[in-house]
């Protein structure tokens, strides 16, 4: 049986009604996918979750420079 795509809308609309603890065979039956496929989804965003969830240092990431970019210009505050 060949797999079919099915929109990452559709997924997340599924994962949403299962994480409020309804029953997971009404929720993929509402949105037409597999009960099977609704449980996968379900294990990997489990997998994830400590990912998802784990605590980061607040602030904007560094940035790793590329040798081999071209230098980004410099901007002037100041009008000439």
């Amino acid at each position: 049986m060949p797999r079919r795509k099915v929109h990452l809308n559709t997924k997340v609309q599924t994962l949403r009604e299962c994480l409020h603890l309804r029953e997971v065979t009404a929720v993929a039956r509402k949105y037409g996918v597999s009960d099977r496929a609704a449980y996968n989804w379900f294990a990997l965003l489990l997998e994830r979750l400590p990912e998802i969830l784990q605590d980061v240092k607040p602030g904007p990431k560094s940035q790793v420079c590329d040798p081999a970019a071209p230098p980004r210009p410099r901007t002037s505050w100041a009008k000439r």
